[in-house]
């Protein structure tokens, strides 16, 4: 059925037409158009339905959402870092020795000698350089992953850019204690590129089993656990922009405001989206888009720097 205002006026003209017809048929026709004009005259012009928007979720509704999707990220890097940077770090290790036989039995900067395979010397590794890399990379990743695509390859790069230099610093010693670091260089540089796309695998799997609404037993604990690790967010941003609580020389500063930064924005979206808005500000998405990529190369071009040192 029609609608609309001009509707009548449209049927009018479409039966005048078709009534203009030889003098031959109009007599035979006549009662017809008659009849059409008098059923048009009475019918009922229905208006189309209004468009009603999408009801907005209650706020406890979309904290919750939040909540599951901060812990889900973070669970996913701190997976990620354990398999990655942990058992796949004291593999690297294994084959740093077997590459270079010369160097079996000096002693790293960290007072291990290398050769020596201890069960404490890889757990150690597991939980401190797997789960905690993890669980830094992750707050990094929450801070910055509203805005950047869920490429693996795009997540490994990013990861390699902004974190490449926690593994890669060019007044490490263990760098001197062989003979040629590049293959070194190579495997390290792998090793956090598989880290950030092992982190996007892990995140879409878990992503898809999860409920997106968890209940609220649920939503406390993963609330519960976030509260537990965001101390380590002042550690992640102090260490990469303030030489006094680095662990190293030259730390990426310049990486660590902008990525300061990009926290600051996502921080300010998850407000808005708390209070109803259903996608960030064109201004917004651009403003965060535009931090996290200048963050990206100015951590490569800080790593860069580092390799170039050493090699």
């Amino acid at each position: 059925m029609l609608a609309g205002p001009h509707a009548p006026r449209v049927l009018l003209s479409n039966i005048s037409a078709a009534c203009r017809k030889p003098a031959a048929e109009q007599i035979e026709g006549d009662r017809t158009c008659r009849s059409a004009h008098a059923d048009l005259m009475g019918t009922v012009i229905e208006a189309p339905p209004p468009l009603v928007a999408a009801p907005v979720p209650p706020m406890g509704s979309l904290l919750k959402r939040r909540v599951r999707s901060v812990f889900v990220r973070g669970l996913s890097a701190v997976i990620a870092g354990v398999v990655v940077l942990g058992i796949g770090g004291r593999l690297v290790m294994l084959g740093s020795r077997l590459l270079h036989p010369e160097a079996v039995g000096r002693v790293t900067e960290n007072g291990n000698r290398v050769g020596d395979f201890t069960v404490s010397g890889t757990l150690a590794l597991i939980v401190f350089g797997g789960l905690l890399s993890g669980l830094l990379g992750g707050i990094v990743w929450v801070a910055i992953s509203e805005w950047v695509p869920p490429n693996v390859l795009l997540h490994g790069f990013i990861a390699l850019s902004l974190g490449g230099s926690f593994l890669i610093q060019s007044d490490n010693t263990d760098f001197r204690i062989v003979d040629d670091a590049r293959i070194d260089l190579v495997l390290l540089a792998g090793l956090v590129f598989a880290f950030g796309m092992v982190a996007m695998v892990t995140f879409r799997w878990l992503d898809a089993r999860v409920p997106t609404e968890p209940g609220l037993v649920a939503a406390v604990i993963y609330g519960a656990l976030i509260l537990q690790v965001s101390p380590l967010t002042f550690v992640v941003f102090a260490s990469m922009t303030s030489t006094e609580f680095s662990s190293f020389d030259r730390p990426p500063v310049w990486t660590g405001w902008l990525l300061l930064a990009t926290l600051v924005v996502t921080v300010a979206w998850w407000i808005q989206h708390l209070r109803g808005s259903e996608k960030p500000a064109q201004f917004h998405r651009l403003l965060g888009t535009v931090l996290v990529a200048v963050a990206t190369a100015t951590g490569a071009f800080h790593l860069a720097t580092e390799i170039t040192r050493i090699v």
